[in-house]
């Protein structure tokens, strides 16, 4: 994943933000809102490379619509953020391959920090097999340096596919994954249209502080 990590940060293609709203108390709130979005802006990095807290990212949309907008209810519970169980669909690019991916089922952790710049995290769910093996072939002239078999990791795949079996043949199609990640403090600009929208309604504005996921 170096290489994918290191493709991300050069252009910043593929970046999720997460968005927390309905925050009445930062620490302990039983009812809140989380939402993923794909941002259209490079990483803001210091002079080592690292991730800048509280820089500011916007979000991906056409004719003022989200090209990425899944939400799943969510809780605060002594600072540590978790969420109910949903399909979320997610940008990711690396290792020079674009894709939207979907994650069903998904689950998210997040333990933030004392000062709230940062957070540590985990999601887990189920990943579809052909999800997987559109991004394996996908990859090109990165599996070529490696040893890799295509054939035997599309038979490997199905047999450890473990989730959502098809309703016709009963073979499981997705594999259940866990991801642990780290996030920072970022501000989200919402597109112009989705705050006139949000105005009329007499609704808060939603560009709050939110995570950003790395």
């Amino acid at each position: 994943e170096v290489n994918a990590n290191e493709n991300r940060k050069s252009n910043g293609n593929g970046m999720t933000l997460i968005e927390v709203t309905g925050v009445d108390d930062e620490k302990n709130d039983n009812d809140v809102k989380v939402s993923f979005y794909r941002a259209i802006d490079q990483y803001t990095l210091d002079g080592g490379g690292n991730f800048t807290p509280f820089a500011s990212y916007r979000i991906d949309a056409a004719g003022g619509k989200l090209r990425y907008g899944s939400a799943v209810k969510g809780r605060i519970e002594n600072g540590v953020l978790t969420t109910d169980e949903g399909d979320v669909n997610l940008p990711f690019y690396g290792n020079y391959t674009y894709m939207n991916q979907e994650i069903k089922d998904m689950r998210l952790r997040l333990e933030l920090s004392e000062d709230g710049a940062k957070a540590n995290g985990m999601a887990s769910g189920y990943y579809g097999v052909d999800q997987l093996m559109f991004y394996i072939g996908g990859l090109g002239p990165i599996s070529s340096t490696a040893i890799s078999n295509c054939p035997s990791i599309y038979l490997a795949a199905h047999e450890l596919a473990d989730g959502h079996p098809d309703p016709q043949t009963g073979k499981c199609t997705a594999l259940s994954s866990a991801y642990n990640f780290r996030a920072v403090a970022a501000f989200i600009i919402h597109p112009k249209a989705e705050q006139t929208a949000s105005a009329d309604q007499k609704s808060p504005l939603p560009c709050v502080e939110n995570l950003e996921l790395i």
